[in-house]
């Protein structure tokens, strides 16, 4: 994983408020958490994207099983789509 240009592309579209929930393998969470930081992204966003307890249950960024390799984003959906809901 390139971790610069990975946390890039998602930290475009959590500041963007375009997605409700990235699902990542934890190690991958971490490594990406660790370029952030190192990186001096805003604590405020870090928060956000990897939630306050970092890897828990309130962040974008969440475990779901079968994530290892790739990743799945539930994106928002857009102001005047009616075939989209919020799950």
């Amino acid at each position: 994983m390139d971790q610069e240009r990975q946390w890039a592309l998602f930290r475009y579209w959590i500041e963007r408020d375009l997605v409700t929930y990235i699902f990542i393998e934890p190690r991958l969470q971490c490594a990406l958490y660790d370029h952030a930081t190192a990186a001096g992204e805003d604590r405020a966003l870090i928060e956000r994207a990897f939630g306050q307890r970092r890897r828990g249950r309130d962040g974008i960024l969440r475990y779901s099983p079968g994530h290892r390799d790739h990743f799945h984003i539930r994106f928002r959906c857009a102001e005047h789509d009616w075939r989209c809901g919020e799950v």
